[in-house]
């Protein structure tokens, strides 16, 4: 039983955001403003998470070419 409680909670709180969203501009413009604001930080951390994957690729090479070099 609780599930179906829980399962009504989380659609009548879908409509009310929905409806939030669609007829009250206050609403609006904080949704708006969250998603630029998250859109920004995530592409600041992938052009971190870019930049270090290739350090590590530049260190893995470093490595391999350290290993060839005594394995010949």
């Amino acid at each position: 039983m609780k599930e179906i409680y829980m399962l009504a909670g989380v659609g009548v709180g879908m409509i009310a955001g929905i409806m939030l969203y669609k007829y009250c501009d206050g609403a609006k413009k904080i949704v708006d403003q969250t998603e630029k604001t998250l859109m920004k930080k995530a592409e600041k951390m992938e052009k971190q998470a870019e930049k270090g994957m290739e350090k590590v690729e530049e260190k893995v090479n470093e490595v391999a070419k350290k290993i060839t070099k005594k394995l010949k």
